[in-house]
């Protein structure tokens, strides 16, 4: 089997180092003068992508009117709906294509070696035969393949790789070291921010960037943060304060439906005039069940959300009807 690798980063490096001993693997990187031609990869069976999120469309544009119709383009990146989304576009309708996610780097891989190490899978366009090929590469490396779709993958990576990269790259300006007094917890902490200091910065906003459920995971440990810092200030016997906290978010709530409603009816007034129906249940659905997403990052119950939106929804649809009569 050949195997071509492009990009030569540390992650290439460990990628073409594990599977020299079963494969003949040919490296191309355009800022390495040793390397194979570009060509000569390209002819591979089985065709690595391991460049940052952010060349993937790059990259794809270049090789996708060189590339034999059989290689199979598997990328690597630790988001998976963005570059899925690029290898459809660009590459041809018939290139073999799967999406991986190693879980795991250099680094881990020095500390507790590469066997049982895990590998996200997602197939995307090609034959069961040609997911075979891919997916007996990670067996002969022993690795744990988890099978999901480009979507789970990334909202479960918001939490477990992005919220870890951004609380890890927060500690660091703390510049914390080893210290005699200390409890075990504090280690952890350590351990946190050293896993995350040796990869580059073009990963850490890479990964923040093109994971779409990201930013929401952020927001919600800041918002916490904020808050905790804000209880900590206080005086815990007046809770005056806390009540004129209250007050004004409730205010700014009812502000924002009343934007909310004030579009709506902009939103009505188009309907009308192109003669489009005003009840529209895909799209309420589809509302729902993104309202229930958010409702499980920000750790809040799912039906009162769904109960309150409802009540919202029903009231923005009688505006719209009553707009038409």
């Amino acid at each position: 089997m050949k195997i071509g690798i492009i990009g030569y980063g540390r992650f290439g490096k460990l990628w073409a180092e594990v599977c020299k001993p079963f494969a003949d693997v040919l490296v191309y990187d355009k800022n390495i003068e040793n390397g194979e031609s570009l060509g000569d990869v390209l002819g591979s069976d089985v065709l690595f992508l391991l460049v940052p999120i952010s060349e993937i469309e790059n990259i794809c544009k270049e090789i996708a009117d060189k590339l034999d119709e059989k290689t199979i383009v598997v990328d690597a990146c630790s988001v998976k709906m963005y570059p899925v989304e690029v290898m459809k576009k660009v590459l041809k309708a018939d290139q073999p294509i799967m999406a991986t996610h190693p879980l795991f780097g250099p680094d881990s891989v020095k500390r507790d070696g590469l066997v049982g190490q895990k590998i996200v899978v997602c197939p995307v366009q090609g034959t069961e035969d040609q997911f075979q090929q891919c997916e007996e590469i990670l067996t002969k490396l022993k690795l744990e393949i988890i099978h999901t779709i480009p979507e789970d993958h990334d909202r479960q990576m918001a939490r477990s790789q992005a919220l870890v990269h951004f609380f890890g790259r927060g500690l660091a300006e703390l510049k914390l070291e080893n210290q005699e007094i200390s409890t075990p917890d504090y280690y952890s902490l350590l351990r946190i921010n050293e896993l995350v200091v040796n990869d580059t910065w073009q990963l850490f906003f890479d990964m923040q960037r093109f994971n779409p459920f990201a930013k929401d995971v952020r927001l919600t440990l800041l918002h916490s943060l904020q808050a905790l810092e804000k209880n900590i200030e206080s005086d815990e016997d007046d809770i005056e304060h806390l009540r004129q906290d209250i007050v004004d978010i409730d205010q700014k709530i009812i502000q924002l439906i009343g934007s909310r409603l004030s579009i709506v009816k902009q939103v009505g007034a188009i309907k009308q005039k192109s003669e489009k129906n005003i009840f529209d249940k895909a799209r309420e659905d589809k509302l729902q069940k993104l309202y229930g997403e958010w409702s499980d990052i920000c750790g809040i119950d799912k039906e009162m959300i769904s109960n309150i939106f409802g009540l919202i929804i029903e009231e923005a649809k009688r505006l719209q009807f009553e707009d038409v009569s």
